[in-house]
């Protein structure tokens, strides 16, 4: 009789119902747990990316800083933006007389003009602004 009551308990409604809601449940998890992994793979591929991009980039870093600290790049700044010289070293500056001649005549006329004029209040400066002459 025991196993008769064991047998028609595996074999009723409820006990099929519950089996088949245990199992949906673990199936819901499976999917849950599946869809994570998946998130989880995607973070990780984008963030390998990222490693090897920043990789990259301190790579190129790192060769512009070796060259930054050379000796010739020093100098070489040093001469076209300091205009700098080594002890000992003559620069000579190749060009036409028309050019000296321009740069000279601009200076002095500069000069003069700045000498001549005199600087123009600030009412006349404004109303030169508001109501230019044509």
């Amino acid at each position: 009789m025991s196993q008769g009551v064991v047998k028609s308990f595996y074999y009723s409604k409820w006990f099929i119902l519950v089996i088949f809601i245990v199992i949906v449940f673990f199936l819901i998890s499976a999917i849950k747990d599946y869809y994570s992994q998946e998130d989880l793979r995607d973070d990780i591929s984008t963030l390998e990316s990222q490693i090897s991009n920043l990789q990259d980039e301190q790579y190129d870093l790192s060769e512009t800083l070796s060259q930054v600290q050379g000796e010739d790049f020093v100098e070489n700044e040093a001469r076209t933006k300091l205009n700098l010289r080594k002890p000992g070293e003559n620069i000579i500056i190749v060009s036409n007389d028309k050019d000296i001649q321009e740069l000279n005549k601009d200076k002095t006329d500069s000069g003069i003009k700045d000498l001549l004029e005199q600087p123009e209040s600030n009412l006349s400066l404004w109303w030169k602004y508001f109501f230019p002459v044509p």
